[in-house]
């Protein structure tokens, strides 16, 4: 074995054993590097959204971008689908002045009773959610649909004797057509699902960021124009002065250095 960063790897199987004591983190930064060259020309650049997103939302969909690009792709659609959840409830506030804060669902719910959007983009909020959930719940079975492994049956000597034989021949029957192929479900077989299942997250997750980026624009502009926050930032100045009055009417209050307040 040779040490690689913090492991000792083997050059013949790729096992490793940590080296107590060493980190990782420099480990970590390569492999991510490695991977944010590669996706990184394949994602909307998030900077065409500065002028349009405010703070909140855009913070969100920036994390989301930033494990989408190290190659954390379940994380990154969920981190995709609380940036959605936060987008549609940003719509509802600027609507009703105050925050929405039920479940995801029942946001889209309130939404579409209140006419705050229209239905194409209902559509894509809800059609989005059922993605989401499929990651946020870990449903092997729904991201794999339809994915199958297919192998050949290999007779084994219950004895374990002759087993190297028995592995040559039935590789020969294999190859020769003879084989007993089968089918079976992708998900049914947890040590190959989840390579399998990486290579599809990877496709999902920078087609999901791009195409919920481009739709993000369209809602920033339909939907949360700056001029429609003036009534929030008119409520909270006079929040602020409403505060400042009492303040200003107690002193112990004002001199506690309790910023909460």
């Amino acid at each position: 074995m040779v040490p690689i960063h913090d492991r000792w790897v083997c050059e013949n199987c790729q096992s490793a054993i940590p080296i107590p004591g060493m980190s990782p983190v420099p480990r970590l930064l390569e492999e991510w590097r490695e991977v944010a060259l590669d996706n990184y020309a394949l994602l909307r650049p998030l900077d065409y959204l500065a002028g349009l997103a405010d703070n909140k939302t855009l913070d969100l969909l920036t994390e989301a971008y930033n494990c989408v690009l190290i190659g954390q792709y379940n994380m990154a659609i969920v981190g995709i689908g609380v940036y959605m959840e936060a987008l549609i409830k940003e719509v509802i506030l600027v609507n009703e002045g105050e925050p929405f804060r039920k479940p995801f669902g029942l946001a889209i719910d309130r939404a579409r009773q209140k006419g705050y959007l229209r239905d194409e983009d209902l559509h894509v909020f809800s059609w989005f959610k059922g993605h989401r959930n499929a990651y946020q719940h870990v449903d092997y079975y729904e991201i794999l649909e339809g994915q199958m492994f297919t192998g050949w049956v290999i007779d084994i000597p219950e004895d374990g004797e002759g087993i190297i034989r028995a592995m040559d021949n039935g590789l020969k029957d294999v190859k020769a057509g003879r084989g007993k192929r089968f089918e079976v479900p992708a998900w049914r077989v947890g040590s190959l699902a989840a390579p399998l299942k990486k290579a599809i997250d990877q496709k999902r997750a920078i087609a999901l960021f791009n195409d919920m980026f481009d739709f993000s624009i369209r809602v920033y502009i339909r939907y949360l124009k700056r001029e429609r926050y003036k009534p929030i930032a008119e409520e909270t100045s006079r929040l602020i002065q409403e505060s400042v009055k009492q303040l200003s009417a107690s002193p112990e209050r004002a001199d506690d250095g309790n910023l909460s307040r």
